[in-house]
């Protein structure tokens, strides 16, 4: 027995060990990448028709051979539009690392190419922001170095709550965009809040899987009892159990938040 308790001991300080020099790395939502292509896609099509190849009956001339400058107008600013969108994917996208064993952060821009690594000391302060919106609410963690500031949010990181929990351990917490200082009553206040914003964001974007939900088995319903020529087809069932599947598990996900919280 003092054998098998010593093995058990010596597991788990293994284990602690472990756990202890892991880092904590944002992850990016993986469900943004289709969705922005998809975005990107649907925006190229005017460009695309007026000066590549027409498509979907897009006017690019007219009767007399001139050019049909609405479209031309239109494709100039969609041009635009994309070029703003890639620069802010490139300039955005942004990568954190937080390292407890080494007493490092990391803040890496892929698309930029930079990479900017701190010691913890050198952090002088964190703060959250939040955004709502008519469709959903977001959060944002904002640390502060030197003479900079990285903005990261849970709209586009999947393990956001991880890094803030890792954030709000090693570092001081402050106010607002400007780093306000605070008491300490003032900091359990604000994590209070900040408890709060979880929760109701969880409501929130339960409510809208319920709907997807509900539209998707509609849709499969519909499309089991319509006649052939009308069905969806196997490509768009299989879409729709994916929506359904994927908005399921956004409801436990909401669940557990509120469940831990309230």
């Amino acid at each position: 027995m003092p054998v098998i308790r010593q093995a058990r001991n010596v597991s788990c300080n293994f284990i602690g060990h472990f756990l202890l020099i892991m880092k904590v790395v944002s992850r990016l939502r993986l469900i943004l990448i289709p969705s922005i292509a998809l975005i990107f896609i649907v925006l190229s099509i005017v460009p695309y028709s007026f000066f590549i190849k027409n498509i979907g009956g897009i006017l690019v001339y007219k009767n007399d051979g001139t050019i049909f400058y609405p479209s031309l107008i239109m494709s100039l600013l969609i041009l635009l539009l994309i070029t703003f969108l890639i620069y802010r994917i490139v300039t955005r996208t942004l990568i954190i690392s937080i390292d407890d064993n080494h007493q490092l952060i990391t803040f890496l821009y892929p698309l930029k190419f930079s990479k900017r690594q701190y010691r913890f000391e050198d952090i002088s302060a964190i703060s959250f922001s939040f955004w709502h919106t008519r469709i959903c609410n977001f959060k944002r963690l904002n640390f502060k170095a030197d003479n900079s500031v990285y903005k990261i949010t849970d709209f586009e990181v999947s393990n956001f709550r991880q890094l803030e929990k890792s954030a709000v351990k090693n570092f001081t917490l402050s106010e607002g965009n400007d780093f306000r200082c605070l008491t300490e009553t003032q900091k359990s206040d604000e994590l209070n809040n900040s408890i709060k914003f979880d929760i109701n964001q969880a409501k929130s974007y339960r409510i809208s899987c319920y709907m997807a939900c509900g539209l998707a088995i509609l849709i499969l319903l519909s499309d089991m009892f319509a006649h052939s020529d009308r069905k969806i087809g196997l490509g768009g069932d299989f879409i729709c159990v994916c929506f359904l599947i994927f908005s399921v598990l956004k409801i436990r996900q909401a669940n557990n938040i509120i469940k831990k919280y309230s």
